[in-house]
């Protein structure tokens, strides 16, 4: 059978029991009078439908009588598509209203009515069509009735089933008890370890302290699943510098205590958009002015005009030198910018090619030349092609509807996107977003529910306040055992190297095969380790095996390239640099344990 979606129209071929019964033919629904019920098809779900829409002054009622026992449940989905207030959409128990929604509720939600005594039972829904005014759909709707015994659950799912949160944050679990229409839908959350993460009724997990603890849900009748929760490292003691548009003002606050704001003094006009490199501040304010300044600073030196309408957004690119903008023409075309340094003048790469063109009203740049914007309409991040202004849809922040004033902040220490996020008045503040996924999640408020735009960062090792030098910690091995050297060098360099000797390791030895992070030019503190593999282990799984010698052989005879490591691991037999056939035998007894 084929259902159009009709949301107040022609009807499917389906009676008003089928419609409206969970259970087929159970209960038998009656509609009388002037504007019966009908069967429609509404949000992709076959349900019941009143049908006096656009009729003022009328009722479209239907109702069924059933017999319950005490404790018996009446169970049913519903939803409203009408103007608030004006109009409303009730159930009745035995002629008496006990319930009424009206508005766009469009999503349907359950209902549930528990007999207090055994008897005869009379369930009406009535739509009430008291005005002229008509809004959406102009009806209600009914799905999926239940009267009798409370049904059990069967199940329980949580989705997802692991969560990373960071210590002293929360997160909010998420669970399906099935069947949805199970009356009792609660469950009990335990974790596994409190002192990692806790977790309260409502499913809001803590985390405590590194590491990682499983929570577990369990149903009225028993079922169970569970959830795994990592928590890692506290939010970084990270300070912001932005542009606050109540205030007019220049605030800082720190990543981890957002909730206080320091006003460092009022710009002469707004400033949207902002960013640092080598110790100078860059800014665009709402004339089109391009201008630089200090970090913390409102002094100001203009340098030029932008030649645009207005720039929303902007961040220096440590990849390639350049500062890239977002924003506007006079005919309000969102574009993508390359800022010239030395005079401000912006110049379009491209618009941005988001769903229906929602603009990025916010942008930051990685240390790596990664570019991610936030859409204004949808809230969906986006990475953005410096070069093409081309865009890929990461995923929904999980906040709709963003208002002007916002900035996403690039923590080059700590390789962390923040987002001062604005898109209603109860629900702003500061978030941390998932470059991976697009989902940010709240770290906490920002004094005042501010609107915060023009966000920045000084990177420790970008701070010309600071010492320049930056320490590279080697990780190596010295007969068997490991050792590290630490070699301080300027920011910007590369260090030389300590070179590991191979070490002794049956029944061959371990190879020295290159370190695990690139150390060139390095520009802040980092850790670096040697990597190794036994001589034989041509293939690196860990194991010296006869499949090694065979691929050792088929070097030998010229059917199959090694690459420069492999070659290394390769030449068992007298490390003379060639290998031979030698090579593989020798490789094929240590297999065998000869």
């Amino acid at each position: 059978m084929c259902f159009i979606d009709m949301g107040g129209g022609e009807e499917p071929q389906a009676t008003l029991d089928e419609a409206m019964n969970l259970v087929e033919n159970r209960h038998h629904f009656v509609t009388e009078g002037e504007y019966p019920w009908v069967p429609v098809v509404f949000n992709d779900e076959l349900c019941g439908a009143s049908g006096n829409q656009d009729h003022v002054g009328t009722t479209s009622t239907v109702s069924t009588t059933v017999q319950l026992n005490a404790g018996d449940v009446m169970r049913f989905d519903w939803a409203v598509s009408c103007r608030e207030d004006f109009e409303r959409f009730t159930f009745s128990v035995n002629g008496t209203e006990v319930a009424a929604i009206s508005g766009q509720n469009t999503d349907f939600a359950p209902y549930d009515y528990v007999a207090e005594a055994a008897g005869e039972y009379t369930f009406s829904w009535t739509y009430h069509k008291e005005t002229m005014w008509t809004e959406g759909q102009d009806r209600g709707y009914v799905k999926n009735v239940y009267a009798g015994a409370p049904l059990t659950d069967e199940s329980v799912e949580f989705a997802p089933d692991a969560v990373t949160v960071r210590k002293g944050l929360t997160a909010q679990l998420s669970w399906t008890v099935a069947p949805y229409y199970a009356f009792d839908q609660s469950v009990t959350l335990t974790s596994s370890d409190a002192s990692i993460a806790s977790v309260d009724a409502n499913g809001v997990v803590r985390g405590v302290n590194e590491g990682t603890a499983v929570i577990t849900a369990t149903t009225a009748q028993g079922h169970t699943d569970t959830c795994t929760v990592t928590v890692i490292a506290p939010v970084p003691h990270t300070k912001i510098y932005a542009y606050q548009t109540q205030t007019t003002n220049l605030i800082s606050f720190f990543t981890d205590d957002s909730a206080h704001v320091q006003q460092l003094g009022a710009f002469p006009v707004d400033t949207y958009a902002m960013t640092y490199a080598h110790g100078v501040v860059y800014g665009i304010d709402s004339e089109s002015n391009f201008f630089t300044s200090t970090p913390g600073s409102t002094q100001r030196t203009i340098i030029g005009q932008t030649g645009t309408a207005m720039i929303t957004a902007m961040a220096y690119n440590y990849a390639n030198g350049k500062i890239y903008a977002v924003g506007y023409t006079q005919q309000s075309r969102w574009d993508l910018y390359e800022i010239n340094m030395q005079t401000g003048a912006a110049t379009v790469i491209g618009q941005p090619d988001t769903v229906d063109r929602d603009p990025l009203w916010t942008f930051a740049i990685t240390t790596e030349g990664r570019a991610y914007g936030i859409t204004a309409t949808s809230g969906l991040l986006y990475e953005v092609n410096l070069e093409t202004a081309q865009v890929t849809e990461i995923g929904f922040t999980g906040c709709p509807g963003v208002g002007f004033c916002q900035s996403l902040v690039y923590d080059h220490d700590n390789g962390i996107m923040f987002w001062a996020a604005y898109w209603k008045d109860d629900a702003n503040g500061l978030r941390e977003v998932n470059l991976e996924t697009g989902e940010s999640v709240s770290i906490g408020d920002i004094q005042d529910a501010a609107q915060v735009c023009g966000g920045y960062t000084v990177p420790s090792w970008d701070d010309p306040t600071q010492p320049s030098n930056v320490t590279v910690t080697f990780n190596y091995m010295v007969n068997g055992e490991w050792t590290s050297t630490e070699v301080t060098v300027p920011a910007g360099t590369t260090p030389t190297a300590p070179v590991p000797e191979n070490q002794p390791h049956q029944p061959t030895m371990l190879m020295f095969i290159g370190w695990d992070v690139d150390f060139a030019n390095v520009q802040h503190d980092i850790t670096v380790t040697a990597q190794y593999a036994a001589l034989g282990d041509v293939d690196m799984n860990g194991e010296i095996q006869i499949a090694d010698a065979l691929l050792i052989a088929r070097n030998a005879i010229g059917v199959a390239e090694l690459t420069p490591v492999q070659m290394i691991l390769a030449d068992v037999y007298g490390s003379d640099g060639v290998i031979t056939l030698n090579d593989a035998l020798v490789t094929m007894r240590i297999s065998l344990g000869l």
